[in-house]
């Protein structure tokens, strides 16, 4: 209610488990990929931030694919402000 949130920053990197080079991690944000590092091109791709949202709730998700397990390690780092209205 009359709040945004400012997403400042992302990272996501596996910290154990099975060889990156097969593998693509990835962050999301409700709607928004966020992070993505893929092991197979070698290449880290990361949103424009910083990333506006809505006041509410919203789902994260962070993914794994291709090969094997593997622990991960990932952030989100943000600021809720108050809209005041005048």
């Amino acid at each position: 209610a009359n709040k945004v949130l400012k997403i400042t920053s992302a990272s996501i990197y596996q910290s154990s488990g099975n060889s990156m080079s097969q593998n693509r991690l990835s962050l999301k944000i409700g709607n928004h990929v966020v992070f993505i590092v893929d092991g197979v091109s070698a290449e880290t791709k990361q949103n424009s931030f910083p990333l506006w949202l809505e006041s509410g709730n919203h789902s994260v998700l962070v993914s794994k694919g291709l090969i094997g397990t593997a622990d991960l390690t990932w952030s989100i780092s943000g600021v809720e402000f108050n809209v005041v209205q005048w």
